[in-house]
């Protein structure tokens, strides 16, 4: 086995309890969908950039200007599971007022990263060269998938939500991807819902 994948596997592995951030991390490399990672540096960073690194500029997958990772707040710990956070609130929407946080913000995928529970630390993985190979097997060719009732979904989240036109067009865009995954023609009501929670931030306490 080469050197390389051996070291992308080691990452993948050390990402732990974090199922909906692979998830996302899977569906960006994918349709090569930009993806803003929020949380503490120390939970995995390297990691994550390590999965998203290339061998060489040919590529097709791996890209690391796909990803940026910010901290939510001067200490690393706003809305984490296992952490609380020290910060003043000034501070916090001072921080989020800046021009790097509110560039990550425009990423097609916004997600969390938490601090893993001890029981995950111990638990098996899969081998990313499985991710590979499906991601292979799914790589984004256009824009050719179906909406249909998933509009709905869409029109009533942006109603509730108040989501921006951009906002709407990433989450169509992330919508078309996942339904690639899922070898659909057809990006169904629940493609569509996954798309949205990708953009909402504080989902996840």
């Amino acid at each position: 086995m080469e050197i390389y994948p051996r070291i992308k596997d080691k990452a993948w592995f050390s990402i732990k309890g974090n199922e909906y951030l692979k998830r996302a991390i899977e569906v960006s490399l994918t349709g090569q969908n930009t993806i803003t990672v929020i949380g503490n540096v120390d939970n995995g960073k390297e990691y994550i950039e390590t999965i998203y690194k290339s061998r060489d500029i040919e590529d097709r997958i791996f890209n690391e200007n796909l990803l940026t990772f910010i901290e939510p707040c001067l200490c690393g710990n706003f809305g984490d599971q296992l952490r609380s956070c020290d910060c003043p609130t000034e501070k916090i929407v001072e921080h989020r007022l800046t021009d790097t946080f509110r560039q990550a913000m425009r990423n097609d995928i916004i997600i969390k990263l938490d601090t893993p529970l001890f029981k995950d630390i111990t638990n098996g993985q899969e081998h990313f060269s499985y991710v590979v190979n499906r991601i292979e097997k799914s790589i984004f060719e256009g824009e050719k998938n179906v909406f249909l009732s998933a509009m709905e979904l869409l029109e009533t989240a942006y109603k509730r939500i108040g989501f921006t036109m951009c906002q709407v067009e990433r989450i169509k865009h992330v919508a078309r991807t996942i339904a690639l995954m899922d070898n659909s023609e057809v990006v169904k009501p629940y493609h569509m819902a996954e798309s949205i929670q990708y953009q909402i931030i504080e989902r996840r306490g």
